[in-house]
């Protein structure tokens, strides 16, 4: 996570200019026994974060590399 330097790790907004704070975000969800560990969570901004919850699978390849 520290290596996104503040940034959404889809769009890549910066989090100063987003009004709310980076989501973190389980690459394998919780449902799926996914766990809130450093291998596992990237930040999302909001807008990012409720498609990826809608749609992993479109969002597959920007959220693991």
């Amino acid at each position: 996570m520290y290596i996104q330097e503040g940034k959404c790790k889809i769009c890549g907004v910066p989090e100063w200019k987003i009004k709310r704070s980076l989501q973190a975000h389980r690459i394998v969800p919780g449902r799926s026994g996914g766990l809130y560990t450093i291998d596992n969570v990237i930040l999302l901004c909001n807008k990012c974060h409720y498609h990826a919850d809608r749609d992993l699978k479109q969002n597959e390849n920007k959220l693991v590399n």
